[in-house]
Parts: C-alpha cells; sequence; structure tokens
C-alpha cells in the first residue's frame, strides 16, 4: 500500500516491541525516516533501520530532551505516533461492579 510517506521524518515512542515495533515497521516499509523512542533497543528494532532514541518517558524531563535530540539534525517532523503502555509494575484497579438497571413497567 503507498500511503505516500517516503522522505516523512516519523517520531513513534514506544517502538522497541508490541504496536510500536509494528508501527516502526509499517513506516518503513512505506519509506519513511522513522525516529524511534524507547528505553531499551531490541535486536527487532534494530534490524528495522530506525534511528534509535532512549528515554524514558515517564521521566519529567525526557520528553524535551527527545526533541532536542530529533529536531537538532532536522527541524522537520511530520508524524508523530505516540505509543502507550502500562508497566508492569503498576497496580490494576480492581474492575468495577456492572450496574443493574431494572426497567419500569408502566
Amino acid at each position: 500500500m503507498d500511503l505516500d510517506l517516503a522522505g516523512k521524518r516519523v517520531l513513534v515512542t514506544g517502538a522497541s516491541r508490541g504496536i510500536g515495533l509494528a508501527t516502526v515497521e509499517a513506516f518503513v516499509a512505506e519509506g519513511a525516516e522513522v525516529l524511534a523512542v524507547s528505553r531499551k533497543s531490541t535486536p527487532e528494532l534494530e534490524a528495522t533501520g530506525a534511528t534509535f532514541v532512549s528515554a524514558d518517558l515517564l521521566e519529567a524531563a525526557a520528553p524535551q530532551r527527545v526533541l532536542d535530540t530529533v529536531l537538532a539534525g532536522d527541524p522537520r517532523l511530520d508524524v508523530l505516533v505516540k505509543q502507550r503502555r502500562r508497566r508492569r509494575s503498576a497496580r490494576r484497579r480492581p474492575p468495577r461492579p456492572r450496574r443493574r438497571f431494572q426497567r419500569g413497567v408502566g
């Protein structure tokens, strides 16, 4: 599929695995220049040919540091894809009880 992304600069966060990695692979396949942000690189991410930018975006200063790094060489950014993932250590909320609605007979 040709999405006319050849030569576009794309920043993908959460890029080392899962949906983020699949997103990187899709943009690279379309010919985009992909900047892949993640805490750690993986062999799969390296195999895509994307430019890896190391950052833990939960740190307060990290987003600005990533932008400074990415925009230093070329101030153009065409697409931003923000992948969000819950940390494994995060507590899950207990499921909310389902509300039961009674239908009135009129």
